[in-house]
């Protein structure tokens, strides 16, 4: 049951996410099994940048960097950007869901 709450809610996120030419999803791709983990990065922002403005603008808290997987960065080709990470869990909601993809769009309007 939290599997699937929180699969949903990625897979929700991811969709919203992928709207976004200048943004690349790392990971297992739409409706594969995976976590509630996204990491994404840009081609237009800095990962630090992005997790400053969606924090003091926004109040969201994501993760910014290399995450403790140097070898994951390096298999990505991201060893020199690090990436933005985004968890979902079990408190998550589907507004919490909303409230990040609207930030976002406003970030890149």
């Amino acid at each position: 049951m939290i599997y699937q709450h929180e699969w949903e809610l990625t897979q929700l996120l991811m969709e919203g996410l992928m709207q976004n030419d200048d943004l690349r999803l790392l990971g297992p791709g739409l409706g594969k099994p995976r976590t509630g983990i996204v990491s994404f990065v840009s081609g237009q922002y800095s990962s630090s940048e992005l997790a400053f403005r969606l924090d003091r603008e926004y109040g969201i808290a994501v993760r910014a960097g290399y995450h403790c997987t140097p070898l994951a960065h390096m298999a990505s080709d991201t060893e020199q950007t690090g990436a933005v990470r985004v968890s979902v869990g079990v408190t998550t909601t589907q507004e919490d869901i909303s409230v990040m993809l609207t930030a976002m769009k406003e970030i890149y309007s």
